[in-house]
């Protein structure tokens, strides 16, 4: 690159130019022919979750970009072609509610008023205007998806495959008509699927605003209510309870136990309705009633609750409707009809009242179902409807997980995909909406007769097959049948359902279904796995006869840094843009101004807004966004997210930045004129000249151990091939998902670890120990991320990566490289700068699956970009195509990782000794190091200068402890059983100066300790908010630690001190 680095890193300069780069220049773009050709075991083929078209990403879609884009670049260095395909959904409900609002705001104006084919129109522009928000995104997001190949799932071609879709299916019987319950919202006028319900819990009587209802009054729930039914012919009377008191008005029976002697006199006889005279049977049904519940007696409305419906059916009871489509009463419902609802419900009650029926009200605890979309209560409701019978096809996709055909990741969603599939009801797909696809089915006449039996329903691909069908059926010909297409529309979930197979051209026979179905995995959050994943399985077993994936893995939700859910009402939810760019507080407020939340929820939101971000979100970068969310990303474990750990990461690009930046001084004479891949057999056999060796793999996993990753750590024990890994990724498999028999090993997941070292190029090297220690840590941080990938441990392989980066790199070799570099041996300049430049070279890579946009902007700027690679190999153009850092053979020194941490403790113990007598930087105190075994000796001569150097002391002694005596003036610390540190402090530190400022910093520091312990031991504690308590305990213990510090420094001053006055 030849624009001039900047001084420091600046996310928006370095994220601006390169994802329209890369794409332009193909390296997202997917070859079907290259995919064929390498088989299922051989590609990575993954498809986006279509977010929905009508709104915005929020950081829960960049935790799933964030995975998916990681495991693409991924795969994609391994050489394997990549295919991720990206496509947003029409979201029928969320989509038409959103546009409706806008009519009516804008021109006070229905969609009924416009008519369906103009509404539509009007769908179709807004989803033109506001639909490229969300690639917007995904762009800055970083995202390598082959944008040549973005489908919307109202595309025709996917049109097309939901039409086909639904006529084989129904020709083979699994679609069907029926009046049966779904879930109704009024204010939508649709029924809405279960996944569009949201749960309101009551623990005692709530008074809550209705939609539809005047907005001025409230309506008590949370209580049941008991009246009395009078008993045909007689002074008796029959009490029930309900919490829905309307539903009384299609009461069509009263249900008793067959045993409940209280009741055996009144069976077979009638109550009568209070309201429309009719006369109700007394049932017996002992599958519904309990006996010991209330009264023992059960007021049944088949057309409103579920389990009063089956009640109906086993007794072949009336189904009476009594709400009109809005949530008004209809005509069945006597004086009460053309009311409200909830109005009905307490004109019901004072009418109950006034005929001495109304017995009483009592609390009951209560769950309530709302709609998601518009916050109505819902109604259960007997509707005609298409349905999906989901028996077969849930019993081919659960016994495709116990096979082991399909593996779930994190193995203990499992349960759930068991539960819900072994009890799966029938699927509801009919949607009274306009936006989506219009239900392929024809109401026929013929020949001016209408009628309503069910064949008069035609399922056709088109109109005129639909003509043709219905003249064979009724025997008459085409001109005598008058058709008229159903007006609703699919359930979205149904086109979403045939996303990994439509999406490549299904049913026709092309050459990308050929190269990119099956897929490889489905990557997605848990919370839809039945919505969405179980139906794939479904859909995609019944129609194409193959898994669509052989690998499901569901990362966990994101919540805010207290666990709460994101919610719109909490202020909470972040678009991944507000910390990419930067975010002022006003503009967060006037997002929620603009919004549909009512007043009080804006206000709501905004004070939380305020607390948690009182100066804005700060400019954080897409690096470190995606690499915060990946940090957090352990299996089986909600993500609780804090923006001020995101920027921490932020600081981390910022340290690759200037690690970057030094390495270019230190480059500035260095001529690359050797391939990158020679320099590394270079290293590597330089490396085992002189001790370094191959870690078996079984070392590996304990490599990974300590970056964090306990499932590899596992593994060791069953490792112990060199070059084989099998065994280290089947017991990886067995300790972290995959424990049953028959388990798939996901595509990546198996195959060599260690590589061979390329063939040397350029003159003999020696290296120093510690270039061979850098060399060994890189292999190691190789093999540890390698294996964290191969088992979706992001948040390992992240850690894997900083590690080696932040601890060994940065903060260890750069600084031992300084004095070489300033030096006059060009021998010892040459190594370092060979091995600085491959530790750069395959770090960057290392990073790029987690950080695409800064560890390319920094690879482009090593020497030898556009050199080659290997000889007669052409430099890659991109990071992201170039070869992934596997470990090489002959670079791990395992001993000389174990002396270079021994001789850390030393420098660490020093490094306290000058901290606690508050040195400065500069201030060069004399070092000694005693030890007690000549293997202690041995280390620390190896790494003598490297020592002095952390150390910051040009006057280093290494003695044997027996028969030592400190001089005088020297503080001691205990590195480990065989080192001790002593610097001497004398005439370096003022100790009566010192002493004062910690005895002040002690005083400061004891008052806040007392004033939290006085707030944590009073009254009331136990009621403060979760997160200021654990606010306040971190604080407790940071200032723990900083009172003992300072504590062992004044110990350590008053020492000194005292042995001045000794020596006087």
């Amino acid at each position: 690159m030849s624009e001039e680095m900047l001084s420091g890193y600046h996310p928006r300069a370095v994220e601006h130019a390169w994802d329209a780069w890369w794409s332009k220049k193909g390296f997202y773009t997917a070859d079907p022919k290259a995919a064929a050709e390498a088989g299922e075991d051989g590609r990575f083929v993954i498809v986006i979750p279509p977010p929905n078209v009508t709104g915005s990403l929020h950081l829960g879609h960049g935790l799933t970009c964030s995975i998916q884009d990681a495991l693409c670049r991924w795969h994609r260095m391994h050489g394997r072609p990549v295919m991720w395909l990206p496509g947003t959904d029409h979201a029928g409900i969320a989509t038409q509610t959103v546009v409706e609002r806008r009519l009516a705001k804008d021109e006070g104006k229905t969609r009924h008023d416009l008519g369906r084919e103009d509404f539509l129109k009007r769908v179709w522009e807004w989803k033109e205007q506001y639909g490229g928000r969300i690639v917007d995104q995904l762009k800055h997001l970083g995202v390598s998806v082959d944008w040549t190949r973005e489908r919307f799932t109202m595309d025709e071609s996917l049109s097309v495959a939901v039409t086909e879709a639904f006529c084989r299916m129904h020709a083979k019987g699994l679609i069907y008509r029926d009046t049966r319950m779904v879930n109704w919202c009024c204010a939508l006028n649709s029924a809405i699927s279960d996944i569009e319900v949201d749960t309101l819990e009551l623990d005692k009587p709530t008074r809550l605003s209705v939609p539809g209802h005047d907005p001025a009054k409230k309506y008590e729930f949370g209580t049941i209510i008991s009246f009395a039914y009078p008993v045909e012919d007689s002074d008796e009377r029959v009490v029930v309870a309900t919490t829905r008191l309307e539903t009384m008005l299609g009461d069509v029976a009263v249900a008793v136990h067959p045993e409940d002697p209280r009741y055996t006199h009144l069976h077979g006889k009638h109550v009568v309705h209070p309201f429309n005279g009719k006369k109700l049977p007394i049932i017996c049904d002992d599958v519904l009633v309990d006996m010991a519940f209330g009264t023992g007696a059960v007021k049944i409305t088949p057309a409103h609750d579920p389990n009063d419906f089956a009640c109906g059916r086993r007794n072949g009871l009336p189904e009476v409707v009594i709400l009109n489509d809005d949530g008004t009463m209809n005509s069945e419902c006597a004086q009460f009809a053309g009311m409200r609802r909830y109005d009905a419900r307490e004109a019901v009650q004072a009418a109950l009242a006034e005929k001495g029926l109304y017995v009483g009200t009592a609390p009951n605890k209560m769950s309530i179902a709302t709609c998601s979309r518009t916050g109505d209560l819902i109604e259960p409701m007997l509707k005609p409807q298409w349905w999906v019978n989901c028996k077969d096809m849930a019993e081919r996709a659960t016994a495709a997980v116990r096979n082991g055909d399909l593996t779930i990741l994190p193995d203990m969603h499992e349960a759930t995909w068991y539960r819900w599939l072994d009890d799966c009801r029938d699927w509801c797909i009919s949607r009274q909406l306009w936006w989506g696809h219009r239900i392929p089915a024809y109401h026929a006449e013929v020949d001016g007769e209408v009628s309503e039996t069910a064949d008069r329903w035609v399922v056709a691909r088109t109109e005129a097959e639909a003509k043709t069908i219905a003249a064979e059926r009724f025997g008459v010909s085409e001109d005598k049948v008058t058709l008229k297409q159903d007006e609703d529309v699919l359930d979205t979930w149904f086109s979403s359902g045939l996303f990994p197979f439509s999406t490549f051209g299904w049913p026709e026979k092309t050459a990308d279904l050929d190269g990119f179905f099956p897929n490889s995995l489905l990557e997605t959050g848990h919370d839809i796995l039945f919505f969405w994943v179980a139906r794939m399985v479904m859909l995609g077993l019944e129609l194409t006869d193959t898994l669509p994936f052989r690998t499901v893995y569901l990362h966990a939700m994101v919540r805010d840094k207290y666990g709460r859910k994101m919610s719109k009402s909490l202020g909470n939810v972040i678009d991944p843009l507000e910390v990419i760019n930067g975010c002022p507080l006003a503009k967060l407020h006037a997002k929620l101004e603009a919004g549909n939340l009512p007043p009080k929820e804006v206000a709501k939101a905004k004070a939380g807004q305020t607390k948690e971000f009182p100066e804005g979100i700060p400019e954080c970068g897409a690096d470190a966004l995606r690499f915060g969310l990946l940090s957090y990303t352990l299996q089986g474990r909600d993500i609780n997210l804090s923006i001020g750990n995101v920027v921490a990461h932020r600081h981390f690009c910022n340290k690759l930045w200037n690690a970057t930046r030094f390495a270019m001084n230190a480059f500035e004479d260095y001529t690359h004129d050797t391939p990158t891949d020679s320099i590394l057999g270079a290293l590597a056999a330089a490396a085992a000249a002189q001790g370094s060796t191959t870690v078996a793999d079984t070392d590996a996993a304990v490599e990974a151990a300590t970056a964090g990753t306990a499932a590899v750590a596992a593994a060791a024990a069953a490792s112990s091939a060199d070059t084989d890994v099998s065994a280290v990724t089947a017991a990886l498999a067995s300790a972290s998902f995959a424990s049953r028999p028959g388990y798939k090993a996901p595509v990546g997941s198996t195959g060599p670890i260690t590589v061979d070292a390329p063939a040397a190029g350029g003159k003999a090297l020696v290296l120093a120990p510690r270039d061979r220690w850098i060399l060994s840590r890189l292999n190691a941080a190789c093999r540890s991320t390698e294996l964290a990938m191969r088992s979706f441990a992001f948040a390992e392989a992240c850690s894997a990566a900083h590690h080696f980066w932040l601890e060994d790199l940065c903060d260890v070799y750069l600084e031992l490289t300084k004095p070489v570099f300033r030096g006059e041996d060009e021998a010892a300049k040459h190594a370092a700068r060979l091995v600085l430049y491959t530790c750069l070279d395959r770090g960057l890579r290392l990073l790029h699956p987690m950080m695409p946009f800064v560890t390319e902007e920094l690879w482009q700027r090593l020497p030898g970009r556009g050199a080659e690679a290997a000889p007669g190999v052409p430099d890659p153009e991109s990071i992201m195509i170039s070869t992934w850092p596997l470990p090489v053979k002959g670079m791990d020194a395992p001993e000389l990782d174990a002396q270079m941490t021994r001789a850390m403790g030393a420098i660490r113990s020093i490094r306290t000794l000058r901290t606690q007598a508050s040195l400065r930087p500069s201030a060069n105190a004399d070092v000694i190091l005693t030890v007690t075994d000549a293997e202690a000796r041995s280390v620390l001569e190896t790494f003598a200068e490297d020592i002095s150097t952390l150390g910051s002391t040009d006057n280093l002694r290494i003695v044997d402890a027996a028969g030592f005596k400190a001089p005088r003036g020297c503080a001691m610390e205990v590195a480990d059983d065989a080192i001790v540190a002593l610097v001497n402090l004398s005439g370096l530190v003022d100790t009566e100066q010192e002493l004062a400022r910690l005895s002040k910093q002690q005083e400061k520091k004891q008052s806040a300790v007392e004033s939290l312990n006085k707030r944590m031991e009073g009254a009331g504690w136990d009621k403060i908010p979760e997160e200021v308590r654990e606010k306040d305990e971190e604080a407790k213990r940071k200032l723990d630690d900083e009172l003992a510090a300072i504590s062992k420094a004044i110990a350590l001053m008053e020492a000194m001190q005292k042995a001045a006055a000794t020596e006087e």
